[in-house]
């Protein structure tokens, strides 16, 4: 299979400080091994962690969605991509924002 590397990017807009986590929401077969990433954020401070998120051998070339989602504070912000398939690779650069405020 195919696999890229998709960049969540947290952004803390509010006057307090959070801590959290955030990870990629995926389907439709699509497969991520790493860990949802911890932050902690003043307000100002951005924090960002990368997922490699894999396709496995025999997926049908589509479009799949990935939400990167960061939970804080009792909050669920999710930040929707789609990652487009190909005929012959699945191709993608994926850059989201997630912001809490």
């Amino acid at each position: 299979g195919e696999s890229l590397t998709a960049t969540a990017t947290v952004v803390n807009t509010s006057g307090a400080s959070i801590r959290g986590t955030v990870a990629p929401g995926i389907e439709g077969g699509l497969t991520c091994a790493d860990a949802p990433a911890a932050f902690a954020l003043a307000p100002g401070e951005r924090f960002t962690a990368p997922f490699t998120i894999a396709a496995p051998v025999g997926l049908e070339p589509d479009y799949y969605q990935i939400n990167m989602v960061a939970r804080a504070g009792g909050a669920e912000i999710a930040s929707p991509s789609v990652i487009p398939g190909s005929s012959s690779r699945l191709r993608a650069t994926h850059n989201s924002t997630a912001t809490s405020s």
